[in-house]
C-alpha cells in the first residue's frame, strides 16, 4: 500500500508513524534508507501525538462504517471499491469543522507550497524488494514458491542472493554483491524434457556489465 501511495502521490521527506509492527520493521527501515526519507514514531501510546489521523479514524467509524450496511460486501475488494467512493464522494467534499476546507482543497493547497519528489514504478520496484538467498542445483536452477528458475550455469553450487519486489514474488533478479545480474526465467518443464541433454556449458563472463542486455530479452 505505501508503494502504490509513493507511486501515486510522491515521496514525502519524513514518514511519522505510530510504534505498530509493520512501522517498526526492518523492512521498512531499510525501504526509507533507501529512499532518503526520515522515518520518526510517535511515543508510545501517545494518541494526541497522533490526532489528525485519529481523528480521520474517528470519521471513518462514525461516517462509513456506521452508516452502510455491508451484507452484500463478499469480499475484501468490494469494500475497499466502497470505502473509496466514500473517500472520494462524501469524506474529500465535506467542509472540516477545523480547517473550513475540504480536506481534497487543504490537499492540494498545501501541495503548492512545496517540491514533491517523484520516481518512477522501476525504482520503487527496485527499493521495496525482499531478499532471499537459495543454493543453486546442478542442473542450473533455484527453487522458490514451488517454481523452478533458470541460473548462468557458473554459480552452479553456490549460495545466491535473490530479490523481487514485495507485491511480485515471481519477477526475481540474482544479484552478487550488491548489484544485479540477471532477470530470472521460470523454467518450461515441458519444453525442458523435449530437448536433448547436450551438458551444461560454462562461459565465464561478466555478467554484471550484461545485466541491462538480459533485463531486455526478458
Amino acid at each position: 500500500i505505501l508503494k502504490d501511495i509513493f507511486l501515486q502521490y510522491g515521496l514525502p521527506v519524513k514518514l511519522y508513524c505510530d510504534n505498530g509492527s509493520a512501522f517498526s520493521s526492518d523492512f521498512l527501515i531499510l525501504v526509507c534508507a533507501r529512499l532518503g526519507l526520515s522515518l520518526i514514531h510517535s511515543k508510545p501510546y501517545d494518541s494526541p501525538a497522533r490526532g489528525k489521523i485519529e481523528r480521520f479514524n474517528g470519521s471513518v467509524r462514525s461516517m462509513f462504517l456506521a452508516a452502510n450496511n455491508f451484507s452484500n460486501c463478499y469480499s475484501l475488494e468490494n469494500l475497499n471499491l466502497l470505502f473509496q467512493a466514500w473517500l472520494k464522494n462524501e469524506y474529500h467534499q465535506k467542509i472540516h469543522s477545523s480547517t473550513e476546507q475540504k480536506p481534497i482543497d487543504r490537499y492540494f493547497h498545501s501541495l503548492n507550497l512545496t517540491s514533491v519528489r517523484h520516481i518512477s514504478k522501476e525504482e520503487l520496484d527496485s527499493t521495496f524488494q525482499n531478499t532471499i538467498t537459495r543454493i543453486v542445483r546442478n542442473d542450473a536452477t533455484v527453487s522458490v514458491n514451488k517454481t523452478f528458475y533458470e541460473v548462468p550455469a557458473e554459480f552452479i553450487s553456490f549460495k545466491v542472493e535473490l530479490r523481487y519486489p514485495v507485491d511480485d514474488k515471481t519477477s526475481l533478479t540474482l544479484y552478487q554483491d550488491g548489484q544485479p545480474i540477471k532477470k530470472l526465467k521460470p523454467i518450461n518443464l515441458i519444453e525442458n524434457a523435449e530437448k536433448p541433454a547436450l551438458g551444461i556449458k560454462f562461459n565465464p563472463t561478466n555478467v554484471a556489465d550484461n545485466f541491462k542486455a538480459n533485463e531486455g530479452d526478458n
